[in-house]
């Protein structure tokens, strides 16, 4: 806190999940004064790996019978996007082999990556005997905060970052329509709209159980709907997490901040 008092606060998240209880004398306002909370410093260990169970979910669709399948993607880190192009391979596999229905309308679909556009290909090849078109087969990916979610899916995917992994469109809602785009001249080829990414966390924010006077827009907070309208908000800092490849991770396995003299 700062002013004609400076006050500072060291806490230890370790202890009691960061709870702290100010005491009510040192820490209250009478008359005109104003009191404010500037964050200075602050550390934490990043222990959670970048794949995890809020992005490693997506769908495959079959159009013709409406039916979902879920994707998983293993939780971890991966160095490149060649590790994570494996990855996708071996869950999509990993799913046609747990679905007798899927494996007898489709037989393979493989995925490769684009370096120079950062961008995935979905290859599929139908099975012989197959009932569905290759226009029948979809990439889904699912951003749904509220509202009716499709049949077969999961709450885990239906409210899942997966989207920024594949670089696909997000479905806000129970939307019909692909989150890829298919080739014009082939029918069998999907691929990215958007470039791909190795990790969805871009930044955290602290908050506080106070009265802050500060405003967010709805999208940092999953139990309010989106809008265009800003709502008050208890946001006292935004924390940049550096994540974009192999080196930079191994570098940052601290998160850390130093107040620039900014507007927090």
């Amino acid at each position: 806190m700062r002013g004609d008092l400076t006050k500072y606060l060291f806490i230890d998240s370790a202890v009691d999940n960061g709870r702290v209880s100010l005491p009510s004398q040192p820490f209250s306002c009478i008359d005109n004064e104003t009191m404010a909370f500037t964050l200075l410093n602050f550390t934490m260990r990043r222990n959670w790996p970048q794949i995890n169970q809020t992005n490693n979910r997506f769908y495959i669709y079959l159009r013709n019978s409406q039916t979902f399948y879920e994707v998983v993607l293993p939780a971890g880190d991966y160095d490149d996007y060649a590790s994570i192009t494996t990855a996708l391979n071996d869950a999509l596999v990993a799913t046609m082999t747990a679905n007798a229905s899927l494996a007898t309308e489709v037989q393979s679909i493989t995925v490769t990556f684009t370096n120079s556009t950062r961008m995935f290909v979905f290859t599929i090849q139908m099975a012989n005997s197959a009932t569905a078109t290759l226009n029948d087969v979809e990439i889904r990916c699912y951003h749904i905060k509220d509202g009716n979610v499709p049949t077969g899916v999961t709450r885990e995917g239906a409210f899942s970052d997966s989207f920024e992994i594949l670089g696909a469109n997000p479905l806000k809602r129970d939307e019909d329509k692909n989150s890829l785009l298919r080739d014009s001249t082939n029918a069998a080829i999907l691929y990215s709209q958007f470039p791909a990414s190795l990790s969805t966390l871009d930044a955290l924010y602290l908050r506080l159980n106070l009265e802050l006077g500060n405003y967010e827009s709805p999208g940092l907070d999953m139990f309010h709907r989106d809008g265009v309208q800003m709502q008050n908000s208890s946001v006292i800092a935004r924390i940049p997490v550096l994540n974009s490849d192999s080196t930079v991770r191994k570098a940052h396995e601290i998160v850390s901040y130093e107040d620039a003299n900014d507007t927090y």
